[in-house]
Order: structure tokens, then sequence, then C-alpha cells
């Protein structure tokens, strides 16, 4: 999925750059972009369910849930990141 993508790479730009501005940018992507991407997803599966027919794999729940695990981690490691930047200043 895209969006786990967008908040992997947002984990590793957050901790790459801990503690210097550029830990925003993991925070955006892991963030507001990643849960951009997961919520069109969200509406386009639902606009597929309403089809007559509609077969869901059983691993998208497992796979959507991790995918929010990893947006969560991005989102705090981004924040922290950057907050420890901010508080240096």
């Amino acid at each position: 999925m895209v969006a786990g993508v967008l908040a992997a790479a947002g984990i590793a730009i957050g901790a790459l750059f801990w503690g210097h501005w550029q830990a925003l940018i993991g925070w955006l992507l892991a963030g507001p972009i990643a849960i951009g991407v997961a919520a069109l997803f969200s509406s386009r599966d639902t606009l597929r369910r309403t089809s007559a027919v509609y077969l869901r794999p059983g691993w998208i729940m497992a796979a959507y849930a991790a995918v929010m695990l990893l947006v969560t981690a991005g989102v705090i490691v981004g924040a922290c990141g950057f907050a420890i930047w901010v508080g240096r200043r």
C-alpha cells in the first residue's frame, strides 16, 4: 500500500533527521499525506462494496491495521524529532 510506504519513509526521515527541522518532513509524509492516501483507499473500498460482486481478500484488514500502526509511529517520530529541534531553539 502506498500509505504504508509513505509512513515508512516518514519514520526513516524523522529518525534520520532527529532533532532537526527536516523531521517535520517525516511528520508530513507519515501524517497528513499518508492518512489522506489511506482515506482515499477506504473511500474507494466503500464504493466497491456497493457493487453487486465484491470479494475482499482476508489480508486487507490486517494490512490496513499495519499501515495505521506505521502511520502512528511515523507521526510520533516526526513530531518528537521536530519538537526537540524547536525546544533547542
